[in-house]
């Protein structure tokens, strides 16, 4: 399970790995049933405290996307949504008019917004393939 905390967005961080944990879920990136990562081992992977990481499983839980098995750990429902192709293709459509409209208002060139998408997708690749070579298994 791979989660990119970002600590200068505003969002608390036990929301951000909500929102990607509901997001991967939605998309069928995690299985219905499949554990999640231990508490403990997220917080550590993510260099948070553990109450963080509890605080967003509470959350998951409370919106029914986990369950908690006493002894076992987090799992994700099976009961869970998954998203279509359009609603996947209206999600990240949003976000990057949301982009385009600040480098717009930036002044950025159709071609440099081009560039940095190419670059920071690059970035974001190697980062899950280097993570992935560190053992980063879905269940860690």
């Amino acid at each position: 399970m791979y989660l990119e905390i970002n600590i200068e967005s505003g969002i608390p961080i036990y929301l951000q790995i909500a929102g990607q944990t509901r997001q991967m879920a939605a998309s069928g990136e995690l299985a219905p049933g499949e554990k999640l990562p231990s508490v403990r081992s997220l917080a550590v992977k993510l260099r948070i405290n553990p109450n963080t990481v509890q605080a967003a499983y509470r959350h998951l839980e409370a919106e029914g996307i986990v369950e908690t098995r006493q002894g076992l750990g987090v799992f994700l429902c099976s009961t869970v949504k998954k998203m279509s192709a359009r609603e996947k293709s209206q999600a990240v459509g949003s976000i990057l008019d949301q982009a385009i409209l600040k480098a717009h208002q930036l002044g950025l060139e159709e071609g440099e917004v081009l560039r940095l998408l190419k670059e920071r997708s690059q970035t974001f690749r190697t980062r899950a393939i280097s993570r992935a070579k560190e053992g980063g298994s879905r269940n860690e």
